[in-house]
């Protein structure tokens, strides 16, 4: 399951550095009360622990 992220899941700028397993987005904001960050993903703002948490979000979002 290690990096399970679809090419459109990310911003056009990072995709070719998530593809070859080099960096995840930051988060836009992070929440200092719950420690969660804040990715907007296909325009949907998404918090999660982590980018890969968010991406897991945003396929239940879609999903529903």
């Amino acid at each position: 399951m290690e990096n399970e992220v679809r090419k459109d899941d990310v911003h056009p700028n990072v995709q070719a550095l998530v593809q070859n397993n080099q960096l995840f987005p930051p988060a836009e904001e992070i929440d200092l009360s719950t420690g969660k960050g804040k990715w907007t993903i296909k325009g949907y703002r998404i918090w999660a622990d982590n980018y890969l948490q968010a991406c897991k979000h945003l396929e239940m979002i879609e999903n529903f």
